[in-house]
């Protein structure tokens, strides 16, 4: 449950730099994400017990997803579309993503690790 705990985390600050990424690797991202997260919520709802047989999605949840992504990063397009006029498609993301480390050494991931 603490792995699950902390690449629900994960997914989290990887949502903040969906909109400085090229979109389709936003979109690609973004359906990996909704799909995982579905597999740790059917781990979850197995107690953890992973020789219960294989966590999966059905297929109609994974389009269902790709839906969901898809709109989920359209609706970052005004903010894209206003970096790429403001400095000519060369967009720097902000310095407020966390990286790997910053992630993995703040309080919230270093408690789901002990």
């Amino acid at each position: 449950s603490k792995v699950l705990s902390w690449a629900e985390a994960a997914y989290g600050s990887g949502m903040l730099g969906l909109p400085d990424l090229p979109f389709r690797c936003a979109i690609s991202i973004a359906v990996a994400r909704l799909v995982y997260g579905d597999i740790g919520r059917v781990i979850a709802k197995q107690d953890y017990d992973v020789t219960r047989g294989r966590a999966y999605t059905t297929r109609a949840r994974k389009v269902f997803n790709a839906a969901r992504a898809l709109i989920w990063v359209s609706l970052g397009l005004p903010r894209r579309l206003w970096a790429l006029l403001l400095n000519r498609g060369d967009f720097t993301p902000p310095h407020s993503v966390l990286t790997f480390d910053e992630l993995w050494d703040a309080p919230e991931t270093r408690a789901l690790r002990t």
